[in-house]
């Protein structure tokens, strides 16, 4: 399946996976396993504005220009759980230093190698609650939130909220899907965030679309028993990495190859009927051993989710009639 579309305004893009979390070395103590023992080392703490210790704080230095900077970078680390650090460089002298973490703006420092003690603060941005409720006004638990432009998962509370940090100014879409192991639905709102304000946005899911329909084989004889999937049919184009689908892509794709964990099968009539649907028009197809869906006579529109052929369908138009042949 295709992959996501990487947001040009993904949160904090880290150019390597981060180093282990071992106990930090004392600067001018390096470890047998040091790749020079001339290295020098910059030790401290990262810390949040309100001098809050920060961990899981990745730091990499920025190489110079004449450094060969195409494979991985070996001088970066990650702040313990107490915040503190080692960092190492090739040479002693003024570096600069880059600080990612998914709750702060990415934090550009100037800094002396060799140094103890050091502190360095992290850039608050604009944060946002997020409460997410069911239908009937209940907090869901569990639900995956996101902002649209920036990526990164996010999950709600048992009671139903969650706070996203770390945000530049800006008008983003803030938008909520379903627990996993439910059908996937969506709800989604603009929020503008300005400065370091905190600001709060309150997300109700509607109730999901039915469609229904029957399966037939090429008699026009009912198929009982085939599983019946749906999936939005934006799933096949490339406007969904831009809109409200988008960061949920893999989950829709999930559904149409492999299946809700609660799937629908065709009645003894053929007959069947789906309900928790997503809001839009649909790609809908049908699935049964030794038999593949006709795309020459089935009625209506036919649409591939990449090679896989489906029937466009939009819910309150009609009833589907999907055709199966041996």
């Amino acid at each position: 399946m295709p992959p996501a579309a990487p947001s040009p305004g993904e949160a904090h893009p880290s150019p390597q996976q981060p180093a282990s979390d071992a106990e930090p070395r004392s600067p001018g103590a390096p470890s047998d396993d040091d790749a020079s023992l001339d290295e020098v080392f910059l030790e401290g703490t990262v810390v949040a504005r309100d001098g809050r210790p920060v961990a899981g704080v990745e730091l990499y230095l920025v190489l110079p220009e004449s450094e060969d900077d195409d494979g991985p970078l070996p001088h970066s680390t990650r702040s313990r759980k107490d915040g503190s650090f080692l960092l190492a460089s090739s040479q002693p002298g003024p570096h600069t230093v880059r600080l990612y973490h998914r709750d702060f703006l990415l934090t550009e420092l100037s800094v002396t190698f060799p140094a103890e003690g050091a502190r360095l603060v992290l850039r608050d941005g604009a944060s946002l609650e997020v409460e997410v409720l069911d239908e009937a006004g209940l907090p869901v638990a569990g639900s995956e939130v996101q902002l649209v432009e920036r990526h990164g998962a996010h999950f709600t509370d048992g009671s139903g909220k969650v706070t996203l940090r770390g945000h530049p100014p800006g008008r983003y879409r803030v938008v909520a899907a379903t627990p996993a192991g439910e059908p996937p639905l969506t709800v989604s709102a603009h929020v503008e965030l300005r400065g370091t304000e905190h600001h709060s946005v309150r997300l109700r899911f509607a109730p999901g679309q039915r469609l229904s329909g029957v399966v037939v084989d090429a008699r026009g004889q009912p198929v009982a028993g085939a599983e019946v999937r749906a999936v939005p049919a934006v799933l096949g184009e490339s406007a969904l990495h831009h809109g409200e689908l988008g960061p949920f892509s893999t989950r829709f794709y999930r559904e149409w190859y492999s299946g809700s964990p609660r799937p629908s099968r065709s009645g003894p009539e053929g007959r069947f009927t789906l309900t928790d649907l997503p809001a839009g028009a649909l790609v809908v197809t049908a699935l049964k051993e030794g038999y593949t869906l006709d795309e020459r006579v089935s009625p209506g529109l036919v649409r591939k989710i990449d090679t896989w052929p489906g029937v466009l369908a939009e819910p309150g138009s009609g009833e589907v009639r999907l055709v199966l042949t041996h």
